[in-house]
């Protein structure tokens, strides 16, 4: 990537260590609220918003 590699050499982007936690923890959000996309009376805006 790099693009995001230039954005850290100009101070523009920090790079951070990876955190398995905070991953995991954005997985199961993403698993979550695709769920909810699928549900049915929602309207079609709503369902893309959730995703």
């Amino acid at each position: 990537m790099k693009e995001l590699d230039n954005l850290v050499k100009i101070n523009k982007l920090k790079q951070e260590p990876p955190d398995a936690q905070e991953f995991a923890g954005m997985v199961r959000a993403a698993e979550t609220k695709l769920k909810d996309a699928a549900i049915s009376g929602l309207s079609v805006g709503s369902q893309f918003s959730l995703v």
